[in-house]
């Protein structure tokens, strides 16, 4: 008993004085616990033959996704990022900043890129300054030490792994009593995080401490360009794989750009309403991006046109839209209800492939 005492002793300090050099204080005990599940959970499956090839599809998915075009895109623009902010001396940049930065990025921005809801930004920005961003950045600042960090993390994870069963399997009373053990844990990390603040409440007049608190308002403010391009480029990805064209990082963003440009230019339709000249418009087809529009009677061609444009360069009311996310058209039909001819020629994408062109 005593021998096991004296260990745990002595590597409880070896660990704190590991965690005092520069280099390890980079990352919080916290962060160091969670890297060391993972590698222990990856040492597993190596030793495993059916988890091993588990891993290995795992990470060839990985793969394939960071060769893709828009993906390039992202990193590309991250680097000019971090290397313009090394350039020009950006005050307060340092290997934890940066570090922050990037999970932020990688796990918070990138999953909203992908929604493709320009408004969705807006509240993002403001969540990242409101009490809930205040409280999770105490939680990230005053962590347990290792020890107890590599204990607290395994749990809270099969706790959160077992709620989100039970919530699949209609389990209510089990998904409630999971949900209340996860929020005693959270009362104990919040009441910890309390009282080192209070402990040491001058901190709080030093402009360092607050620095982590506005990484993630600044990330979602460096990313604003990102966010704008992403709104096309993420459907282009897609669309051009049922073109002609091979897919390349030049190409898409020159379809993403001038599809930009010119939606810009066609908010004016907005502002003229010819949304009003449709009655109905039915989306399917490949990836529900071929419209069927159908018009009010005496429509003009020129209305009709209009009204093209509006969908053609996603500018039509949210409402419209499949689960009202707005969409890039691969094909326009516009005819006026009870017709059965186009009143417009259809616009069908460019370079598209033959077996997805319709006649």
């Amino acid at each position: 008993m005593f021998s096991q005492i004296l260990i745990k002793n002595i590597v409880i300090e070896k660990l704190n004085e590991l965690l005092k050099y520069k280099f390890i204080g980079y990352l919080s005990s916290r962060e160091w616990a969670i890297l060391t599940w993972i590698f222990i959970v990856l040492l597993v499956m190596m030793f495993h033959a059916k988890l091993r090839s588990n891993l290995m599809d795992v990470l060839k998915a990985i793969g394939r996704l960071a060769i893709q075009p828009v993906f390039i895109v992202f990193l590309i623009y991250q680097l000019m990022l971090i290397l313009g902010a090394y350039y020009f001396r950006v005050h307060g940049i340092t290997v934890s900043v940066v570090k922050d930065y990037l999970i932020l990025f990688f796990f918070t921005v990138v999953p909203f890129l992908s929604k493709v809801k320009f408004n969705m930004f807006w509240r993002a920005l403001i969540q990242s300054i409101g009490l809930g961003a205040f409280v999770q950045f105490l939680l990230s600042t005053y962590t347990f030490s290792y020890v107890w960090e590599f204990i607290i993390v395994p749990v809270t994870a099969i706790i959160a792994m077992l709620g989100v069963q039970a919530e699949y399997e209609n389990s209510g009373r089990v998904v409630k009593l999971l949900n209340g053990v996860l929020g005693v844990i959270g009362i104990f990390f919040i009441i910890h995080a309390g009282y080192n603040l209070i402990s040491d409440i001058k901190i709080i007049f030093q402009l360092d401490f607050w620095e982590g608190y506005v990484i993630e308002p600044i990330t979602w403010l460096a990313n604003i360009p990102l966010v704008i391009l992403a709104i096309p480029m993420v459907q282009f990805d897609v669309i051009d794989n049922f073109r002609v064209k091979k897919k390349s990082v030049f190409r898409l963003l020159g379809h993403s750009i001038s599809f930009i440009v010119i939606r810009f230019f066609y908010l004016g339709l907005v502002i003229l309403n010819v949304r009003r000249y449709v009655v109905h418009a039915y989306f399917g087809g490949l990836m529900q991006s071929r419209i069927q529009i159908f018009l009010k009677q005496g429509t003009s061609e020129q209305q009709a046109k209009m009204v093209q444009c509006l969908y053609q360069y996603m500018l039509a009311p949210h409402a419209d839209y499949p689960d009202k996310k707005r969409l890039i058209p691969i094909r326009i039909e516009c005819r006026v209800v009870d017709e059965i001819n186009l009143k417009i020629p259809a616009y069908e994408i460019d370079n598209l492939l033959a077996e997805y062109k319709l006649n």
